[in-house]
């Protein structure tokens, strides 16, 4: 979330919460905020890149990214009642960063896909870079 910024629109609490209940490891609360078939999407190669599905594929994709051990700064972030985007950055050691975008989609008030998108692609392929 970016600092200071409280979320009002339901889809920003509807993240927060399935992200709060993702670092408890909370399946049932993930489930709770996403649609069944609910996907992720992130650009590259296996073992990051590809196609994630379903409550159990998204907390695999997210532990393989948090092993990474970045840190991650929010810059900008818009929401409508359909999606979210977010603009944010991973670091590593306080080096440069690594520029992402995320687009959060939504149906029924549940989150039903996420996609990863950069304008870095070449980086992609080598998490060091990032």
């Amino acid at each position: 979330m970016i600092p200071d910024a409280e979320p009002t629109h339901p889809n920003l609490l509807t993240i927060e919460r399935f992200l709060g209940a993702y670092s408890r490891r909370d399946r049932a609360g993930m489930q709770d905020m996403a649609t069944l078939d609910v996907q992720w999407r992130f650009p590259g190669p296996p073992p990051l890149g590809g196609q994630w599905h379903g409550v159990d594929g998204i907390m695999a994709f997210l532990d393989a990214i948090c092993a990474l051990g970045l840190q991650e700064r929010s810059h900008v972030r818009g929401v409508s009642d359909e999606f979210v985007v977010e603009c944010k950055e991973t670091v590593r050691d306080g080096g440069s960063g690594m520029l992402w975008c995320v687009l959060w989609a939504f149906r029924g008030g549940r989150i039903s896909a996420g996609t990863h998108l950069t304008a870095e692609p070449d980086r992609v392929r080598d998490p060091a870079r990032w």
